[in-house]
């Protein structure tokens, strides 16, 4: 069964390779970012790449408490799974809730 995962940071860098890897995975991924034109950009990358339509975007500016307040009010998506890019070499089902 499929996970929905939040990936904050997910728009460069390690986070987005974390979206990247668990979208192949066949997980249902939410990629984070403050800049929605850079973030609709990696979820068309990742839904390309791996083939999984199940990527989506959602915008804010988690240093602003107000924002992630915003984040969550006005989400429409039942579960969200938080978690934080992997910068270990524990596999991801050592984090999955």
């Amino acid at each position: 069964m499929a996970k929905r995962v939040l990936i904050t940071g997910a728009t460069d860098g390690i986070g987005k390779i974390t979206a990247q890897n668990l979208a192949k995975m066949g997980q249902e991924v939410i990629v984070h970012g403050r800049n929605a034109e850079k973030a609709k950009a990696v979820v068309s990358e990742i839904k390309e790449a791996t083939g999984n339509q199940n990527v989506d975007y959602l915008i804010a500016d988690l240093m602003d408490l107000s924002a992630l307040d915003g984040l969550v009010s006005n989400s429409t998506r039942n579960t969200i799974t938080w978690t934080r890019s992997l910068t270990t070499q524990e596999p991801f089902s050592a984090i999955q809730s």
